[in-house]
């Protein structure tokens, strides 16, 4: 993990990373979210609830048309992709340049605590999965099929507060840190500097 902290506290990682989550916003955004309105039936929705149970993830599952399943597999599989490979680099940067800033020459920096913007990622790329899954078996006739759709549901049901709780945390945590580790720099830089005259 130190060896990842190290690479992504970096000032032009951290640039890169921001440039890139904006050109997502302004160009893949409004796109996909055109596809989701257009192509979720009503109530239907899964990763922008912050909770549903395995069996409303079921209930949304069967109210999916082909076309609309169709769609769906393909913002997961490109639009909602990118963007949590997108806001977790531009979190997992922001959080190693603060951490980084934070630590003094006595102590490293807890990269460790990268897991928390990880996860996020993690789990938001396991609920597409899991929805994925669930749409493309939930009206399967063999048992195998309708056991591996409720395995799907579960998955999604938990995987969904998880992402929101970890996303939240994550996005919290980075405005914190980079400002913390701005002031924790600059009082320093006013310490050596008071030592030195």
């Amino acid at each position: 993990m130190q060896r990842l902290g190290t690479a992504l506290a970096r000032g032009p990682v951290l640039a890169l990373a921001t440039m890139m989550l904006a050109a997502f916003y302004f160009f893949a955004f409004p796109a996909m979210s055109s596809l989701l309105e257009l192509h979720t039936p009503a109530a239907a929705a899964f990763d922008t609830e912050f909770f549903y149970t395995p069996a409303a993830a079921l209930h949304k599952a069967h109210l999916y048309g082909d076309a609309d399943r169709a769609a769906l597999h393909l913002v997961h599989w490109t639009y909602d992709l990118a963007f949590p490979l997108a806001y977790g680099l531009w979190l997992g940067s922001a959080w190693a340049m603060g951490l980084r800033l934070i630590a003094t020459d006595r102590h490293e920096p807890r990269f460790a605590l990268l897991s928390v913007p990880m996860a996020a990622v993690a789990f938001d790329l396991l609920e597409n999965a899991s929805v994925t899954v669930a749409l493309n078996t939930v009206d399967s006739p063999g048992a195998a099929g309708r056991a591996l759709a409720t395995a799907a549901s579960v998955t999604a049901s938990a995987a969904t507060p998880l992402k929101w709780v970890a996303v939240s945390i994550s996005v919290v945590g980075a405005i914190g840190l980079l400002a913390g580790g701005i002031v924790a720099s600059a009082i320093r830089r006013r310490r050596q500097r008071a030592l030195s005259n």
